[in-house]
């Protein structure tokens, strides 16, 4: 959550134990960087917080078949959004028993996340793609938020409307928490109680926010028509385009995608690539096609967290947006043109005609990836 800085965790000639954010989000002094003089002292008091001020837990390193992904993408982002998963579990339980400290702790919970994809964005888009060993419930709203934050700066909205937005991609499924798990591994299809509890989710959850002492309408409202559709086939009230808000439409973006590149038990996660050419060649018109085009462009042909094979036969992991439209990444191959796992992995630029990206990789196993 959220902290003040004082006096006593910083000091001139020393380097800051934490990043420093002012209250909007925006970096003020990253991690272990000097601070030079008492003029620099003064105004990160006056204007600085430590929004991941908790203690990180303790997880085990990511992995796909032996290559371990903080090597890739660096350590201590994986560890803050596990943090805040673990975190908005017990954000979850406040909300539904109405704890006075629960409005304020979500949107701690938001900010931070603000805060990590400022400090990474393209490390914080591949934890989209890489799957955690946590629940769906917590896990999907994370990945949900973050696109949608994402999504939100492509679209140069005020930094209290992306807020706004993020608060409500983690807590627009509150009211079906126990059985978004149950279906996440129900091979079955869904009996009419629980096709009653998905139509109604929309509505329940906000009346469980609102008792909560939740107020912002931009974030209840955008919870409210989530799963509504521009030709007026969603639900609960069958809006047509112009009634449904940008909130809700960020929302329907981002929990569409984020669905189809999760693992269930009766399939395997999408990988990027098939999940944006469903949005592209989709025909009901029921998402914002301008929205549609704005993740597309945002996530890029070969998003970070993308498994992708290279002219030189290796086979490597996409780790950071590159030119071209996104079409040449940087990226880190880990598996030789043999088949065998380099004991390091090698950073590639695709734009270099000997590392070219050739396609996606068809190994499904390197689509998920576990805590």
């Amino acid at each position: 959550m959220n902290s003040a800085i004082n006096i006593e965790q910083l000091k001139v000639g020393e380097i800051s134990p934490f990043p420093i954010y002012d209250c909007d989000g925006n970096l003020l002094l990253q991690k272990g960087k000097l601070i030079h003089n008492e003029c620099q002292l003064k105004a990160l008091l006056t204007k600085g917080v430590n929004y991941i001020a908790t203690p990180l837990a303790k997880t085990s390193p990511i992995k796909t078949d032996g290559i371990e992904l903080r090597q890739v993408y660096g350590e201590q982002l994986f560890d803050a959004i596990n943090d805040i998963i673990y975190r908005l579990s017990d954000v979850f339980t406040g909300i539904i028993d109405n704890t006075p400290s629960a409005c304020e702790a979500l949107y701690g919970i938001a900010r931070d996340l603000q805060c990590v994809y400022n400090a990474d964005p393209d490390a914080s888009v591949a934890s989209i793609h890489i799957g955690h060993d946590h629940p769906y419930s917590l896990i999907h709203p994370i990945q949900k938020a973050i696109l949608s934050n994402a999504l939100c700066i492509s679209l140069d909205m005020p930094h209290t409307q992306r807020l706004s937005i993020i608060c409500a991609a983690l807590t627009a499924n509150i009211s079906i928490i126990e059985l978004q798990d149950k279906l996440q591994h129900q091979e079955q299809p869904l009996n009419p109680e629980q096709k009653s509890l998905i139509q109604s989710h929309p509505l329940d959850s906000v009346e469980i926010l609102r008792k909560a002492g939740f107020i912002d309408n931009d974030m209840l409202m955008a919870i409210e028509q989530h799963h509504e559709a521009l030709d007026g086939t969603g639900y609960p009230y069958q809006l047509s385009a112009d009634h449904i808000s940008t909130g809700a439409a960020i929302l329907s973006v981002a929990d569409r995608y984020c669905a189809m590149v999760t693992a269930r038990s009766y399939r395997n996660p999408l990988c990027a690539h098939e999940a944006l050419q469903s949005f592209i060649t989709a025909q009901d018109k029921q998402i914002d096609e301008t929205l549609t085009i704005t993740c597309i462009n945002e996530l890029g042909i070969y998003p970070p967290g993308s498994f992708v094979n290279l002219v030189n036969g290796e086979t490597a992991i996409v780790i950071k947006r590159g030119g071209h439209g996104n079409m040449t990444p940087t990226v880190s191959s880990f598996i030789s043109p043999k088949g065998g796992l380099y004991i390091r992995p090698f950073k590639r630029d695709t734009a270099h005609k000997d590392y070219a990206i050739t396609g996606y990789s068809d190994d499904n196993d390197y689509c998920t990836l576990t805590a």
